[in-house]
């Protein structure tokens, strides 16, 4: 994905509700946001854990600092 659009694996954020996509790309070198959602809900602690970011709404994206 780095490399289609032509950016360091570093520099990009990657935002998911998913923990295994999660972990993915933070393991990829990318900086990783977990994403609130009721469908990933239970596994909230440990996105949080393996994240860089947390939100529960993308209005919180603005808070991040890169």
């Amino acid at each position: 994905a780095a490399e289609a659009i032509g950016q360091p694996v570093g520099d990009i954020l990657f935002l998911d509700d998913n923990l295994n996509a999660d972990l993915t790309a933070k393991a990829a070198g990318m900086k990783v946001c977990g994403v609130y959602d009721d469908s990933s809900k239970e596994y909230e602690s440990e996105i949080r854990a393996a994240c860089d970011h947390y939100i529960t709404a993308f209005d919180e994206l603005m808070n991040i600092v890169l």
